[in-house]
């Protein structure tokens, strides 16, 4: 069977299930391949066609973490026809994904009380904030959050990354910004107006990215107001880890604070960070 036939197949079969930016970047992934060759059988993609197609999405401009990003989606779409078996094994056994290390330097708590000091400045403050307040919530799930997730001093909903259910209780700072959206008088259902009430799926997938570009925007004004070297939604969930590792929880509690499935994926998430940033831990560390 065709590569690129199968990848078809496989976004239709996945469509009703997978989060609207997965199905993206899938479709994005698969026309890098159909690009490459779009003829390829599924029996011909070796280790000498998987070394070309990295060397071809290196000379089209592609940088490293895009391509391991592109080659993630090919093995697991060559693990779905090794699988089904269409193919006797799965080519990436041979094969390494090389990820570039990425260093950035984390919000500290003296950059978040600087930001809290704009508390009521816009949506998007906001809306950071109340996701640092609350061990980090996604974009995507601040977006999607009704105001009915917010009941008795606490916050319940489901993670629409991996569907895990979360229930927190609000502390004093995020009680005030979710009470001001509660009681704004308007008959909106969802928490915070950055997306519509009532759209289909693929409309919330397109609303969300159009609300994390305008608050990414908004957050640049910030950062030039307050002097902060880099906030983004993600630098929320971030920050919050490293306040957590500062406060010296350990990294299991901050893995299920965090929600991820394993503490390998916590202990990448915080080793991600600048030598600096490092230093500013070891020496809260060592001030006793």
């Amino acid at each position: 069977m065709n590569l690129i036939t199968f990848w078809d197949k496989r976004i239709e079969r996945e469509s009703e299930t997978a989060a609207w930016n997965t199905l993206r970047k899938l479709k994005s992934h698969k026309n890098k391949v159909a690009k490459f060759d779009a003829s390829v059988e599924l029996e011909a993609v070796d280790l000498d066609w998987l070394e070309r197609f990295e060397t071809f999405m290196l000379s089209t401009g592609n940088k490293q973490n895009t391509i391991a990003s592109t080659m993630s989606s090919l093995k697991s779409t060559l693990q779905q026809a090794c699988d089904r078996e269409l193919i006797a094994k799965n080519p990436f056994k041979k094969y390494k994904i090389r990820k570039a290390p990425t260093f950035e330097r984390a919000l500290l708590i003296e950059d978040v009380k600087k930001i809290e000091e704009l508390v009521g400045k816009n949506v998007y403050v906001d809306a950071w904030l109340f996701s640092f307040y609350c061990a980090g919530i996604r974009i995507g799930d601040i977006c999607r959050l009704y105001k009915e997730n917010v009941l008795g001093g606490k916050i319940e909903y489901r993670m629409h990354k991996n569907k895990k259910r979360v229930s927190l209780p609000l502390n004093p700072k995020a009680r005030e910004i979710a009470d001001r959206y509660l009681k704004d008088g308007t008959d909106r259902r969802r928490l915070f107006p950055l997306i519509a009430d009532h759209i289909q799926r693929d409309e919330e997938g397109r609303q969300i990215k159009s609300a994390t570009s305008r608050g990414n925007d908004a957050f640049k004004d910030v950062k030039d107001e307050l002097g902060i070297e880099h906030m983004s939604w993600h630098a929320a969930r971030a920050a919050f880890a490293t306040y957590m590792v500062r406060k010296g929880t350990d990294i299991d509690t901050i893995r299920q604070l965090l929600k991820h499935s394993s503490v390998v994926t916590t202990q990448e998430y915080l080793a991600s960070r600048s030598d600096d940033q490092l230093g500013d831990i070891v020496s809260d560390a060592m001030d006793f």
